[in-house]
């Protein structure tokens, strides 16, 4: 789906951008359910909140499936990523506006940081980068990671383009890495004895792996 600007014959806008717009929308209130969970409520309220503060992290997918469909069908007639444009274009529209909240967050809101506190110079750095400075920032540093793998991305979806073989052997190997990985965090970290101290690898990259790369084949084959 995309609007059309007929008079520039300029896509506008297309599915991409709605589910980042929707998922972006959404995972903000995050912070706003988790500051309504500390008041004094029975128990059942309580419980609501929390599956609805979870269940809003389920947003994520279709924000990164809406970035990597976007890229790809805006580079849809090179084989590969033009770094110097690309570049500046992820840095003006994402990593700036990020670092900039979460400056903000840091320095106006240093109550809403989670995993502990800042209190001196390495630590107001850890913060900064680790997405701990709000609630939801874990999500921009998932997010910032697939803008730096989208050359490989790009790489990819390059060469399977519209051959469906290569895309069943992409979509296999992709989707094999992707559930060993589960089962990995799955033992180790959900269920496991690292839940704590690898709380970091819930914005990993490769836990929405799939996604990408089939956002990605999804324009290949639209």
């Amino acid at each position: 789906m995309q609007i059309n600007d007929h008079k520039s014959n300029w896509w506008l806008a297309d599915i991409g951008d709605y589910l980042k717009v929707l998922a972006n929308g959404v995972v903000m209130l995050q912070p706003i359910i988790a500051l309504a969970i500390t008041f004094p409520l029975d128990l059942k309220k309580q419980i609501f909140l929390a599956s609805l503060y979870n269940l809003v992290k389920f947003t994520s997918p279709a924000f990164i499936f809406g970035i990597v469909f976007t890229v790809i069908r805006k580079s849809d007639s090179q084989n590969k990523l033009n770094l110097k444009s690309y570049s500046k274009t992820q840095w003006d529209n994402n990593f700036f506006p990020t670092f900039a909240w979460t400056l903000i967050y840091l320095i106006t809101m240093p109550n809403l940081q989670q995993h502990g506190f800042y209190h001196n110079v390495r630590t107001f750095i850890w913060q900064f980068f680790s997405g701990n400075a709000a609630s939801h920032l874990w999500y921009s540093v998932m997010m910032l990671q697939f803008l730096l793998i989208m050359p490989l991305i790009k790489w990819v979806c390059s060469f399977v383009g519209h051959n469906y073989q290569r895309l069943f052997w992409a979509v296999i190997i992709i989707g094999a890495i992707y559930f060993s990985w589960l089962l990995f965090y799955d033992h180790f970290v959900l269920n496991g004895t690292h839940t704590k101290n690898w709380y970091l690898l819930d914005r990993v990259f490769i836990s929405f792996l799939i996604f990408g790369f089939y956002g990605g084949f999804s324009w290949n084959f639209h």
